[in-house]
């Protein structure tokens, strides 16, 4: 793609931008086969689909990250149900069992809120992993208020995210300037815009930022920043549990719930 985007940098453009709008789907284990079935299902206006693990009359949604699904949340599921907080399990739009190909933050955010508006969901807590933790911080733009949010190995910035993809695709600076062009034309906002360290002070809601030290995809400085830019929120940092791993680590599951339980 190096050669390419010196040569046809338009066209360059274009295919990396379609490139980076399709995540891979991933099958589910067997024993994620088995608990997802054990959540009623739902399907969304939009046609995205869910499932939905009753409790208490409080309402937590989880936002999955790039590339994966609603039921990557499984151990963090039963230990909220147990503490009495039911759990809808959202799966986006080109993830898990929702249809489409392509998507990007804005468009994900967007029919994740009109989802749960046209269902009459109001929840009052959102929790979002990686990606789905910068569309928990972006969902108050679109009409979602919901009283707490818990945001696990997210980036703050959206611009580092594609200077990342660039140097992987080796393209050049001319086709990453109209990359850049193409996708804010598209979304109808700027990358500064949807990155949670432009607005993190605007979110109304009360925020818990959860980081490991050593996340090598992102990295912890990430969160670090917005625990500056924001003293008030509550952040808790792991060691040793990676990026993904973080969702299965007891203890981030007894703080979020002690974050979300407390007034």
């Amino acid at each position: 793609m190096s050669h390419m985007s010196k040569v046809f940098p338009g066209l360059t453009a274009q295919v990396a931008l379609d490139l980076f709008s399709r995540p891979p789907k991933l099958k589910r284990s067997t024993d994620e086969e088995l608990f997802w079935s054990q959540g009623q299902e739902m399907i969304f206006e939009s046609g995205c689909r869910g499932r939905f693990f009753k409790a208490g009359q409080q309402v937590a949604v989880l936002i999955h990250g790039w590339a994966s699904s609603g039921v990557k949340f499984q151990t963090l599921i039963k230990s909220l149900l147990e503490k009495n907080i039911s759990c809808l399990a959202w799966d986006g739009p080109a993830h898990g069992d929702s249809p489409g190909k392509k998507t990007n933050l804005v468009s994900f955010t967007k029919i994740l809120s009109s989802d749960l508006q046209a269902a009459k969901l109001n929840p009052d807590f959102l929790i979002g992993h990686s990606f789905g933790g910068s569309s928990a911080f972006l969902a108050y733009k679109f009409g979602l208020n919901p009283k707490k949010i818990v945001v696990i190995a997210s980036p703050s910035s959206i611009a580092n995210i594609f200077e990342v993809y660039f140097q992987i695709t080796k393209v050049s600076k001319k086709t990453q300037k109209i990359a850049i062009e193409k996708i804010q034309n598209r979304i109808g906002l700027t990358i500064s815009e949807i990155s949670s360290e432009n607005f993190v002070q605007e979110v109304p809601a009360k925020i818990l930022l959860i980081h490991d030290e050593k996340d090598k995809e992102i990295h912890v400085n990430e969160a670090r920043k917005l625990k500056q830019l924001r003293p008030n929120i509550e952040y808790f940092e792991t060691s040793g549990w990676g990026h993904r791993r973080i969702l299965a680590n007891a203890k981030v599951h007894e703080k979020i719930a002690e974050f979300l339980m407390n007034p």
